[in-house]
């Protein structure tokens, strides 16, 4: 029940829901089908992005999730809260034994999240063992993040909410690890040529490297969510030395004054190939972009726009 001052009003909630902009309003409909006149639909989640947030309040639902996200809607009656800066992570507790190889198989189910996969059809893309694929959707499985059917005498597993499981995979503390790191200056008027030129060296000199963080922003058209640039990112390949990639690139190892942070790629999170490209330019993919962003100074703001602009969810 919501009670405020003499009114009442029963309250039909949805617990756990996270729907795509496209199935919002549709999808709550369904859920709530038993409200009935003088009831308010309430939906109860992790975290709703803010274009499920627009959607749900479109067709006049109330809601609140764990970010600090409130709308409350009813004759007479709204309240909106607009989520705090400091919980935009919401609640999800920190998961325990992932590795880099795993937070890279979770890379992939979420850079193509509609997709069904098979053990051995993810450990192939994801470059790891099959039963490295295996422990990882058990796992994912356990969390309750899969939904999972028999086809002939395979197994294919999708899933099931790609919102709480990326909220997850930011907690795993490999995921967001920078490992060995070397700042460095290279001379160029604007970020955009320091970026053509890298690519133009790494070619040239046969560095295996991939722009990430708020410098690949740009790379996936959405280059007016990030206002300044002061430092770009770029990850290396581990087995290449960070000062001989910097001595390849044509750039100067520095301890202030840098406009490059060198990276380690331990894992392969963005090196492994088949790279993204935008022109000659190696891109890390979506996710580890977002996860980047999140390790930047004054990144959160930017990688929440990114999330919900160009992951969707």
């Amino acid at each position: 029940m919501l009670t405020v001052g003499q009114q009442t009003w029963p309250l039909v909630v949805g617990q756990g829901i996270a729907p795509t902009a496209q199935t919002a309003a549709p999808f709550v409909a369904h859920q709530l089908q038993h409200a009935g006149n003088g009831q308010l639909a309430l939906i109860v989640a992790e975290r709703l992005p803010t274009h499920v947030r627009d959607h749900l309040e479109q067709a006049g639902w109330s809601y609140v999730d764990a970010t600090g996200a409130v709308h409350l809607q009813a004759p007479g009656l709204l309240v909106h809260i607009e989520r705090s800066a400091g919980a935009r992570k919401g609640t999800v507790p920190p998961p325990k034994g992932l590795g880099v190889v795993a937070v890279r198989i979770v890379q992939h189910l979420l850079d193509e999240p509609d997709k069904e996969w098979a053990v051995t059809g993810l450990a192939a893309a994801a470059d790891a063992s099959a039963g490295q694929a295996h422990n990882l959707l058990a796992r994912l499985d356990a969390e309750g993040f899969l939904r999972q059917r028999r086809h002939g005498r395979s197994v294919l597993s999708r899933l099931t909410n790609p919102t709480a499981a990326l909220d997850w995979l930011t907690q795993v503390p490999a995921a967001g690890k920078l490992h060995e790191r070397l700042k460095a200056y290279g001379y160029a008027s604007n970020p955009d040529e320091l970026v053509t030129r890298l690519a133009h060296d790494a070619h040239q000199h046969n560095v295996e490297w991939a722009v990430t963080g708020a410098a690949a922003v740009s790379l996936w058209g959405t280059q007016q969510l990030v206002t300044a640039l002061p430092v770009v990112m770029i990850r290396i390949h581990p087995e290449l030395r960070l000062p001989e990639a910097a001595d390849r690139l044509g750039l100067e190892p520095v301890d202030s004054g840098h406009n490059l942070l060198l990276v380690r790629d331990v894992g392969q999170l963005a090196t492994q190939p088949p790279i993204p490209r935008n022109g000659p330019v190696a891109m890390a993919p979506k996710v580890r972009v977002y996860l980047d962003m999140l390790t930047e100074s004054r990144g959160t703001d930017a990688a929440d726009l990114f999330r919900e602009t160009v992951l969707g969810y």
